[in-house]
């Protein structure tokens, strides 16, 4: 190597020269790999400078031992990879280098990378090439392959095409032009950092390579992925060995992402980019406090304010960015995907999915169709559940919501008039008068400022708003019903049934034709309160702790209470039946008031007018005294409440019958629920209660829940056992449980289609 200022090219040379930045920190385990591939490499004209980031394990004296004192530039104190990369541009010798190579001290070049890298810069037709990354590779298992350039979704969010432990085997040995490179190993031209700098020293250490690329893109220049340039990279702080992150990594990944929004953005994009992606915030905000994921919830929150609390050192360095802008965002579009979200999980799943079918062919080449056809047809479910029911479920809402489609209003049924603008919903708020039809003549509900929010989110558009509601409840709904089930059984393929078996229900499509949105937004939070009144008053110790327990169910219960006052009438016969038949009563009931109390006062303005107007707030006139209606579940006439809907309750009693000792309590708590529910409903219906609380459709949506988790609960207790057990009532009870759900789900996906 030579030193660290690579002498003047000569005009018969014309070879450009490159100084390898290296950023060392506590690296003493893994550094003497990474300098004896520097000093292998086959490349002419490179020098080194070592920038060590206030290392205390030894690794000073190492780089000192191996480059002399003179290349080794130590700092004062910790700036993490993007500071010192940044201290770094102001040693003289980065200035005299035509391209400095960002090396991580994790990262092991192979002998002629370097060269591999600047010859990327050279090739015919790269002209105007910033920044060259490398083919990274595992350190461990070289054929495990872990980045080949990346892209990014429309707000931000990186995106690869590398599948997880996807194997090298020559399909991205091609130079690829992309978005951004991994800078664990990149090289950059002296032009390009001088125009627009590193990186956001603001940002994570794994965190601003999009940024700086896009930045890169932004100002004209392209960024290319060579694969004859190889890397092994240990990524030490992917895997906690050193970080000091106390965040998660989607944390880390939505604050850089909208970073890089408000800086790379022109303004005319930057202006429907970042309220759509405000939107979709809070659609994944309202989910995850829905299915009490709180601690992403609050990171997400975070992510946000920290970007707010920033937002003038952003604007600065935008300023930046946009003066040296040499390209419009048209021209990167072909670099990001088209999707707002990350892909989801489910994408990846099929994707599986499909190439274990491409395997499946060819270990069976030559035998009958009609064996490969039977082993797949029964493995499909059990191996991906979710995968089949989320496939038909889009496909059947695809059919039911076809009408909700265009900029045509929606009106009829019961669905709720909403005002022409947002603003009418804060107005509301304070008024006496409200065109929801939420609560009559009492106070405003907390509802109306939910709804309203979503209108602003909606662009103003409080059509667009009501017709998200309405398409989204039904799924919510089975969504949160997987959710409990699964964590009351511990079975995914049990609880997708249920979870169909609820979304398919009587009440959920009679809520969802008719437009009933406070009764959807109640059948959405019940699955998640029983399952939390299961678990706390379960024998087993609840996976909460008591303080998130008591946030997590007041939280929900809040929500559901506010568009459905009725749900506390839902909220008391589950808690009654866990309180006489519970494990853990004691603590059950503690944690529960301790819910409710959190719960009152999330309301607290709207509980005084539901305790003044009980018969108003709690009560409703709507159901049908004929008791086989109540016992299918169905409050009234709507597509989905035919002879079809008795699946549902008969697939209940079979599971209930079928739940195995383990099982056992659960079962039996939900099937009194249920019970007394149903019991409850036909009594309001016909008239035996009083007014506060008679409500059939809560009472309703209360059986369908505890059913969806009979249901969760005898599959579960069926499956696996069933080929070891003597013909007997066991196999009598799967098969009628069988009959039911298969010809039910059918039937009642042709009823919602319609």
């Amino acid at each position: 190597m030579t030193a660290a200022t690579p002498s003047a090219p000569t005009a018969a040379e014309r070879v450009p020269s490159v100084l390898v930045v290296l950023v060392v920190r506590d690296a003493s385990a893994w550094l003497r790999d990474t300098l004896q591939a520097l000093a292998a490499q086959t490349y002419e004209r490179v020098g080194v400078l070592a920038i060590d980031d206030a290392s205390e394990d030894g690794s000073h004296e190492l780089l000192v031992h191996a480059l002399g004192p003179e290349r080794v530039h130590r700092l004062d104190r910790r700036y993490g990879i993007a500071g010192a990369f940044g201290a770094a541009t102001e040693h003289p010798a980065a200035a005299a280098a035509d391209h400095l190579l960002l090396l991580h001290d994790d990262a092991v070049l192979d002998p002629e990378a370097i060269a591999r890298l600047v010859d990327a810069t050279r090739l015919a037709g790269a002209e105007g090439v910033g920044i060259v990354g490398a083919k990274i590779v595992d350190h461990d298992d070289p054929r495990r392959l872990r980045d080949v350039g990346r892209s990014s979704d429309r707000f931000g969010h990186p995106y690869t095409p590398l599948q997880p432990g996807e194997i090298d085997q020559g399909q991205f040995d091609r130079v690829l032009e992309v978005l951004s490179v991994d800078t664990c190993a990149a090289l950059i031209a002296r032009e390009v950092w001088q125009a627009i700098g590193l990186f956001d020293e603001r940002l994570g250490d794994d965190d601003g390579d999009s940024d700086l690329c896009w930045r890169a893109r932004v100002a004209g220049w392209r960024v290319l992925m060579t694969p004859l340039a190889r890397v092994r990279h240990r990524a030490a702080g992917e895997y906690d060995v050193r970080s000091d992150e106390d965040r998660s990594r989607r944390y880390a990944e939505d604050r850089a992402a909208l970073a890089a929004v408000l800086k790379n953005y022109s303004l005319a994009n930057l202006i429907w980019v970042v309220p759509l992606g405000i939107s979709l915030s809070a659609v994944r905000l309202g989910y995850l406090t829905l299915s009490r994921r709180f601690d992403e919830a609050t990171e997400l929150l975070l992510a946000i304010g920290w970007n707010i609390v920033r937002l003038p050192g952003t604007v600065a360095r935008r300023w930046r960015v946009q003066r040296a802008r040499r390209t419009k965002d048209r021209a990167l579009r072909r670099f990001m995907e088209s999707a707002g979200l990350r892909i989801p999980r489910w994408f990846h799943t099929a994707e599986r999915f499909l190439e274990e079918q491409r395997e499946l062919d060819v270990e069976e080449q030559g035998q009958p169709v009609t064996k490969r056809l039977r082993h797949r047809t029964a493995s499909l479910f059990a191996t991906h559940p979710v995968l089949v029911t989320s496939a038909l479920a889009i496909v059947v809402g695809g059919f039911a919501l076809r009408h909700l489609v265009g900029p045509e209003p929606i009106a009829g049924g019961a669905l709720p008039a909403f005002p022409r603008g947002a603003q009418a919903f804060f107005a509301e708020l304070t008024s006496a008068v409200r065109t929801t039809g939420l609560g009559g003549d009492l106070a405003a509900s907390p509802a109306l400022g939910a709804m309203g929010g979503l209108s602003v989110l909606m662009a103003g558009s409080t059509a667009l708003a009501q017709k998200v509601m309405i398409a989204a409840g039904p799924f919510l709904a089975a969504m949160l019903a997987y959710r409990a089930c699964v964590r009351i059984t511990g079975r995914s393929a049990p609880a997708a049934l249920a979870a169909a078996s609820y979304g398919a229900s009587a009440v959920v499509l009679w809520a969802f034709s008719d437009g009933r949105l406070a009764i959807t937004v109640a059948l959405v939070v019940l699955p998640s309160i029983l399952e939390r009144f299961e678990g706390a008053f379960g024998s087993a110790d609840p996976p909460d702790t008591r303080w998130r327990f008591v946030t997590g169910l007041g939280v929900t219960i809040a929500i559901g209470v506010a568009f459905e006052p009725g749900v506390l009438l839902a909220v008391a016969i589950l808690l009654f039946v866990q309180v006489l038949g519970g494990r853990r009563r004691g603590r059950g009931l503690a944690w529960s008031l301790g819910a409710l109390v959190a719960a009152a006062v999330l309301l607290f303005p709207f509980v005084p007018t539901i305790a003044a107007g009980a018969a108003a707030a709690l009560g409703s006139g709507i159901g049908s005294a004929n008791p086989w209606d109540v016992l299918r579940l169905s409050p009234g006439v709507a597509p989905g409440s035919w002879a079809p809907a008795w699946f549902l309750p008969v697939a209940a009693i079979a599971g209930l019958a079928l739940s195995g000792e383990e099982r056992r309590g659960p079962a039996l708590r939900a099937g009194a629920a249920a019970t007394l529910a149903l019991a409850l409903a036909w009594a309001s219906a016909a008239g035996y209660l009083r007014a506060a609380v008679s409500n059939a459709p809560v009472y309703m949506a209360a059986a369908a829940a505890c059913e969806a988790v009979l249901v969760a609960s005898g599959l579960s207790s069926v499956l696996g056992g069933m080929a070891r057990a003597s013909f007997g009532f066991r196999q009598i009870g799967a098969v009628v449980m069988g009959l039911a759900l298969g010809g039910g789900l059918t039937l009642q996906a042709l009823a919602a289609g319609t």
